[in-house]
């Protein structure tokens, strides 16, 4: 018997867990650092997904896909990677905590609709709490006070509700530049940009897109260090895509993902 496993431990740690309080749920910029995470470090080798032991859902785009993927490590690579090592380099911890801490807080707009559009009635409620206590006694978010006094942070997104409201998934698509998706959650990015993201009503463009910038970084830097576990010989188009696909599911069943294994059975 022959089952396909699920993708190494501190990747799936990295994808689930390393989407901050700092790294959640800012669509953008978390489709962003799950493409860009992994460097190349040089031509990767080509293997099927049963190589890797990973269960195997169709990919149509694969070509296109993997095609986006290389240009977005080669992106990071030689352009976010290194600014955001010079970000860790000089800007001291504390201070990188502060600015994660900020633009998680930005983020709590999306997540209160999206509890409400799930009928997460109380977790909205609480997130409300939490955006509010945070923006005011945590000076615009600059401080979690929020996470001390037990109000966790929550991860929903347009992405999931449309899920949770049974439209399907659709082919796995990799972005320019944004990196994983699939057909639902670029809807939901979409919409995301359009009703619940606060620096869109930012009308002085240099400071919108300087804070989009300065978010990017600082989420990218988190990322420094498990970034170097891929070897030049794997593929990280197949780690990148079953990462995806297992965090999207952990999200939308709110950390408890029905199993899904594939055995093979030899007599």
């Amino acid at each position: 018997m022959r089952a396909f496993r699920t993708i190494p431990a501190w990747l799936h740690f990295t994808v689930i867990h390393l989407n901050p309080a700092p790294m959640r749920n800012n669509r953008l910029f978390l489709l962003l650092i799950l493409a860009l995470a992994l460097p190349v470090g040089g031509c990767a080798t080509q293997r099927d997904a049963s190589w890797f032991g990973f269960y195997e859902k169709p990919d149509p785009l694969e070509k296109y896909n993997r095609t986006m993927t290389h240009f977005n490590l080669k992106v990071d690579k030689k352009v976010i990677r290194p600014v955001a090592n010079a970000y860790v380099n000089t800007v001291p911890a504390g201070a990188r905590d502060s600015i994660s801490n900020f633009f998680s807080n930005l983020t709590e707009p999306t997540v209160i609709v999206n509890d409400v559009l799930q009928a997460k009635f109380e977790q909205a409620l609480a997130d409300s709490w939490r955006f509010v206590l945070n923006s005011t006694v945590g000076i615009l978010g600059f401080y979690d006070v929020s996470t001390r006094l037990g109000l966790e942070k929550h991860q929903e997104d347009f992405g999931q509700t449309f899920a949770v409201w049974g439209l399907k998934e659709g082919p796995y698509l990799v972005l320019p530049l944004l990196g994983p998706s699939n057909v639902r959650d670029t809807l939901g990015l979409v919409t995301q940009l359009y009703y619940t993201e606060p620096r869109q009503l930012i009308d002085d463009r240099a400071i919108r897109y300087s804070l989009f910038a300065t978010d990017l970084i600082s989420r990218r830097a988190q990322l420094i260090g498990p970034d170097e576990l891929i070897t030049d010989d794997s593929d990280p188009y197949l780690l990148l895509r079953e990462a995806y696909h297992q965090k999207r599911e952990s999200l939308i069943y709110d950390g408890e993902p029905p199993i899904n294994y594939e055995y093979d059975y030899e007599e």
